[in-house]
């Protein structure tokens, strides 16, 4: 699975955007809209096309019997994490007064993230605070997690008031919504290597 170059360089700037977003504007019902998107953005960017390691056993069925591009034709690229979710995690690190240092968020940064913003590694920098931009790629990375799934597992996650939000089973497991659904995602990179 490849990551493009086209790819990590709209993942910076569409980071780069949210945080200049909340940087610069009133936190508003309008510039709220702009935030959720920059990063709904973001999370698609994050693991690219191709980077999408999970699906659930009726999406993995298809893939598994369809070649070439067409084993994804009908199915949804959907969001394991709801990026609902991933946006209070954003807002809550930008509300927060304590902010982490560069040497926090670099294991969580690609080698492409860290060029965009010409990481310098010495102790000097790296115990430096991170911009707003970069807090905002390191949480879309460490939460973004997408799957392909059909359409009627995404009318069972409806039906359960689960589109936008975790079940309230006071787990962190970024599947959740899926386990409460009975929908149990299969790693696509074991089903290739059988």
């Amino acid at each position: 699975m490849t990551y493009t170059q086209k790819e990590a360089r709209y993942f910076y700037w569409h980071c780069m955007t949210v945080a200049t977003l909340l940087e610069n504007l009133e936190l508003n019902t309008a510039t709220s809209v702009h935030v959720n998107n920059g990063i709904r953005m973001a999370t698609l960017n994050a693991v690219g096309r191709l980077g999408i390691s999970l699906a659930s056993p009726s999406a993995a069925k298809k893939i598994s019997s369809s070649a070439g591009s067409s084993s994804y034709k009908g199915l949804l690229r959907e969001h394991v994490v709801p990026v609902s979710v991933i946006s209070t995690d954003v807002l809550q690190v930008w509300r927060s007064t304590e902010k982490p240092s560069w040497r926090e968020l670099l294991p969580w940064l690609k080698k492409e993230d860290r060029q965009h913003r010409e990481v310098v590694d010495s102790d000097y920098f790296l115990e430096v605070t991170a911009p707003l931009s970069a807090l905002v790629a390191t949480i879309v990375r460490r939460r973004t997690l997408l799957a392909w799934v059909t359409s009627a597992d995404t009318v069972e996650l409806r039906s359960r008031g689960l589109t936008e939000r975790k079940p309230d089973s006071g787990t962190d497991d970024p599947r959740a919504r899926y386990t409460a659904c009975g929908i149990s995602l299969v790693d696509l990179r074991e089903l290739a290597a059988t």
